[in-house]
């Protein structure tokens, strides 16, 4: 999975990255840490100055219940 981190980083590739991860049988749950971590680190960057926008945001999955 961490080779394909970097496709879920924004635009349609970010839903193409949680597509192809529910397909090959990760669970919900952990799909939706995976692109909740990436979007957090992302949000630490824009508030540091380093990016321009969180392209990560909105997330794509709603927090599983």
């Amino acid at each position: 999975m961490a080779s394909t981190i970097g496709a879920a980083c924004g635009g349609s590739a970010s839903l193409t990255f949680v597509t192809a991860q529910l397909r090959t049988g990760r669970g919900r749950v952990t799909v939706y840490r995976v692109t909740a971590t990436i979007s957090s680190a992302l949000s630490s960057a824009v508030y540091d100055g380093r990016l321009a926008r969180n392209p990560a945001k909105p997330s794509l999955l709603r927090r599983p219940t």
